[in-house]
């Protein structure tokens, strides 16, 4: 089946590109939030049937805010990976597409959202899944979760999404390699719990004492999971002392003055 790809679509498949893997709920909010169900079914199956997407069934997946099931995401061909490369040759693209892990998937389609917030919040950024990226691009060969490549191309948030908490030592091994490396400039911490937060923020800057200010983590930032995704623009990012200063505006990023490269 032929398909003339038009600007929405080449949008769609970027963004399935950047995220590896989106529900439907999740392409119709970023890509079609002004049509109707019917219509985005119709766009997909065609995309589909011209071998541009892959449809696979996942089983039953509640959604984390809403009471409604998720049982079919959507993920990009080697066709696709093919011509997004023919549309933006400056991009450098995967040959082959990511994998679907059934046991990350949870994970994975929860933090196509939480990306999704953080470029409302961030205008002008680019975020992509940490699977993107090279090995040996950030933090001694620590990946993580997503990324943000801010306009200039240059400056790098890292993103780690903490659903459960990890033991004391291994996230001092992660807080470690980011501390070690100067290419991660900012990590920031979506947190599920204020336990998993307090845990983390207790192993950066000690813990706190009674009657002194809460000290600053430094370059790691931390926001509520529920709070970002429901208040994207008003959502609490900060290291204790200070909100993420975006590069260009000043108001909101990684520091403009750091410089540094990513593979992807």
């Amino acid at each position: 089946m032929n398909v003339r790809l038009t600007e929405r679509d080449w949008s769609l498949l970027h963004a399935i590109y950047s995220r590896t893997v989106m529900s439907f709920c999740q392409i119709k909010a970023l890509c079609f939030a002004e049509r109707s169900k019917s219509v985005v079914h119709n766009r997909m199956t065609e995309l589909e049937r011209a071998g541009f997407i892959e449809r696979v069934r996942v089983g039953r997946i509640l959604h984390h805010l809403e009471a409604r099931e998720i049982g079919v995401v959507f993920c990009l061909t080697r066709k696709a990976l093919k011509w997004l490369q023919l549309k933006f040759p400056n991009e450098h693209f995967r040959l082959e597409p990511i994998p679907i892990n059934t046991t990350t998937l949870y994970h994975d389609l929860l933090l196509s959202d939480v990306l999704l917030a953080l470029e409302k919040r961030f205008l002008g950024s680019r975020f992509v899944n940490g699977k993107l990226i090279a090995a040996d691009s950030l933090a001694n060969g620590r990946l993580p979760d997503a990324v943000a490549e801010w306009p200039d191309g240059k400056n790098i948030l890292a993103v780690e999404l903490e659903l459960t908490a990890k033991s004391e030592k291994r996230y001092r091994q992660i807080i470690m390699q980011y501390r070690l490396h100067s290419r991660a400039a900012g990590v920031l911490y979506v947190t599920a719990t204020k336990g998993i937060q307090e845990k983390i923020e207790g192993i950066i800057a000690h813990k706190k004492v009674e009657g002194l200010a809460k000290p600053s983590t430094g370059k790691f930032y931390f926001a509520n999971l529920k709070d970002l995704l429901t208040r994207p623009l008003e959502a609490k990012i900060s290291n204790g002392t200070e909100g993420i200063i975006y590069p260009n505006t000043e108001a909101l990023g990684v520091s403009e003055r750091t410089t540094y490269g990513l593979k992807i």
